[in-house]
């Protein structure tokens, strides 16, 4: 109940419009009432309110001061998030920055009709990726023939060389 009192204050303090999507809000933290009526959606509906109260969410706190989003990993969205995303991303404020990580092999067409700037990193040189993996793992001698392994695996993109090395300590 507590929960559910100062998500419900916070949200209609930063904007009173927001009223509608608290419910939402709240069913995404499980603290939502078991029989609240948003419960009776259908999985889809509440699925995609639950994204609409999020961009909404954003953008009241994006009206107030600059605001930064991070989104990591765009392969992995699935469709319904995506189509969010890009109305999302075609209703941003002026001091909205969202920055977005994906794949290669990510079709990213859909960031052709906003004022999106794309930046394709290259592979790191052999030395780079070593440089990386050293700040990461650390220098010592006996991880070499892992720092190799990794090294191949990822092809030198950084953002694998991260998400590898986390995996490790996380596994």
């Amino acid at each position: 109940e507590a929960v559910r009192d100062k998500v419900d204050a916070a949200m209609r303090a930063l904007d009173p419009e927001l009223g509608p999507h608290v419910a939402p809000v709240l069913w995404q933290l499980g603290a939502l009432e078991a029989r609240d009526p948003f419960l009776r959606a259908d999985a889809p509906s509440r699925r995609q309110r639950g994204f609409e109260a999020n961009f909404r969410l954003i953008g009241a706190a994006a009206r107030r001061q600059p605001f930064v989003l991070v989104i990591g990993n765009l392969q992995w969205v699935d469709p319904d998030a995506e189509d969010s995303l890009k109305l999302f991303a075609n209703g941003l404020t002026p001091s909205t920055l969202v920055v977005v990580t994906y794949r290669p092999e990510y079709d990213d067409g859909w960031l052709a009709g906003t004022d999106a700037l794309r930046l394709h990193l290259q592979p790191l040189a052999a030395d780079r990726a070593g440089e990386l993996l050293d700040a990461l793992l650390g220098p010592h001698d006996e991880l070499l023939p892992l720092k190799r392994l990794l090294m191949e695996r990822a092809g030198g993109n950084p953002f694998f060389l991260e998400e590898s090395v986390h995996d490790l300590v996380q596994g």
